[in-house]
């Protein structure tokens, strides 16, 4: 009873004091606990992620210096959508494993189950929104239905030509090399043959994947902004040829080429471009010199990424050229009832079948070099750095040489 009233008597400072030197380590842990408890609510509430959120996947490693670069390129195509007073992207490289078969290669998944795996993980839970994709990864997306159509984000006007479509003729991607901004730094260590696409928004999508709508809008920006960049310092040829033969004295031909090719287009100030790839030998086979071995790689490099389009070859090149599958064949060019005479292989047909003697720079080659045409972007299997509206005005003038000179030869 006397306790009691002694507890009753104590001030407000006594009784702390007393729940202090009886209580003191749980208010210091309960304490503790409380400002962890604020600090973890405060950085879950401000800390935002990344602007921009990428994934590639593809055949080519980007180095932490092509993110880099890749970072600073789009700065100037976003904003601070999630407003942290901050531009940052994320990119996730996931690189895949190739082996060549003469097509530019496919994907082997024997060497690729863990890439496959980290693949489908990020498309099931990821954050990304804007993908750069090789080709059997970009089916896989289209399969599942994750793909916006680009008809739905871009305009008709600044519809890239080349683009990519899935069997309804839907537009989904863009080959990144066929864009403006692939010239910018960064941009460009995306391997040639990637495909640019967006995933469905969070309010389409099938499948519940780790973005906000928010998030989504300011990647789709972004991603419009990419498509639509246009350089106006771009130089882009009306006439794209490459001639890749013995042919020592082909320097000196070079501007009658110009005169030639050109005089043969429909409007003036044609733009005319040749590469020329020498080779050493006898014109009957290819020596295997070191010289020949860079000459012939720098030919498959032209052949399966360059810009040309009407070719003038040895032989021995342009049967390379048909065992892949990289010509056109005549009776696409000229229909079954217009061919021309002495065609080889059914794509190509050698200089002594035309009347070509008199023409600037043709003089300076062989009869047996062989006049052929790449075939066009739509039919391709793998992609090359040529849109087909250009290939097709190549055509044109391809057609017109061959068929005046075929019929003054005939």
């Amino acid at each position: 009873m006397e306790n009691k009233e002694q507890n009753e008597k104590l001030s407000f400072s006594e009784w702390l004091e007393n729940i202090w030197y009886h209580s003191k380590w749980m208010i210091i842990f309960g304490g503790m606990m409380i400002i962890f408890v604020v600090i973890s609510v405060i950085q879950l509430v401000s800390t935002s992620g990344p602007d921009v959120n990428i994934l590639h996947v593809g055949p080519m490693y980007l180095s932490s210096e092509a993110i880099d670069r890749i970072e600073t390129t789009l700065k100037d195509f976003s904003d601070d959508y999630n407003d942290d007073g901050d531009f940052s992207i994320s990119l996730l490289d996931i690189t895949v494993d190739k082996l060549s078969n003469g097509q530019g290669g496919t994907v082997n998944l024997d060497y690729n189950n863990q890439a496959l795996q980290r693949f489908q993980t990020e498309i099931r839970a990821g954050d990304a929104s804007i993908y750069a994709l090789d080709k059997y990864y970009f089916d896989i997306c289209l399969k599942e239905g994750l793909l916006t159509p680009l008809e739905e984000i871009i305009d008709d006007a600044d519809m890239p030509v080349n683009n990519v479509k899935d069997e309804k003729g839907v537009i989904y991607g863009v080959y990144v090399s066929d864009l403006d901004v692939y010239s910018l730094s960064g941009i460009e260590n995306f391997p040639d043959t990637a495909i640019l696409c967006l995933r469905r928004s969070p309010e389409k999508d099938q499948i519940s994947y780790g973005r906000t709508q928010e998030d989504w809008e300011g990647n789709r920006k972004t991603f419009v902004k990419l498509i639509k960049y246009r350089d106006k310092d771009k130089v882009v040829n009306d006439i794209d040829v490459m001639y890749c033969g013995f042919n020592k004295v082909l320097t000196e031909a070079e501007e009658g080429f110009e005169s030639t090719f050109t005089s043969f287009a429909d409007k003036e100030d044609v733009l005319f471009d040749i590469t020329s790839i020498m080779l050493e030998g006898n014109m009957t086979s290819l020596d295997p010199t070191e010289s020949n071995t860079l000459a012939v790689k720098e030919f498959e490099t032209e052949l399966f990424a360059g810009d040309s389009m009407i070719f003038l070859l040895d032989k021995q090149l342009f049967d390379i050229c048909v065992e892949h599958d990289k010509l056109a064949s005549f009776e696409e060019v000229f229909g079954k009832d217009n061919m021309p005479e002495g065609v080889i292989g059914g794509c190509g047909i050698y200089l002594s079948s035309l009347d070509v003697d008199g023409l600037a720079g043709f003089e300076k080659l062989s009869p047996n070099t062989v006049l052929c045409i790449r075939r066009a972007p739509d039919s391709e299997t793998i992609k090359y750095g040529r849109l087909q509206s250009a290939w097709e005005s190549n055509r044109d003038i391809f057609v017109k040489l061959i068929e005046d000179k075929n019929e003054n030869q005939g």
